[in-house]
């Protein structure tokens, strides 16, 4: 009788990696949405709120994060983080 089963390992290590690098990705587009439609501000704040931290309370990689999700947002907009007890919310600021 011969084992013919796929090995699983590979499946593990593309989940391992790939779905980091997918919540890093979305993370941008997220907060497009977020901005042009000015709504889900505390979602998103809550969603990435290992993002928020590393960047805006620890200052790691804080102006490449900054520019990423501000990239996909309307002319005349600009990002607000506010961070409150703790927890972050993005919400739209307009340039006058």
């Amino acid at each position: 009788m011969s084992d013919d089963r796929k090995p699983v390992w590979p499946w593990i290590v593309v989940l391992l990696i790939g779905l980091p690098v997918m919540y890093l990705a979305s993370f941008g587009p997220a907060c497009w949405v977020s901005l042009r439609t000015d709504a889900w501000g505390r979602l998103v704040g809550a969603v990435y709120y290992p993002v928020f931290w590393m960047a805006f309370e620890k200052g790691v990689a804080t102006p490449p994060t900054f520019w990423y999700l501000s990239v996909g947002t309307s002319a005349g907009t600009r990002p607000v983080i506010e961070s409150t007890d703790g927890k972050f919310t993005l919400r739209a600021g307009h340039d006058r």
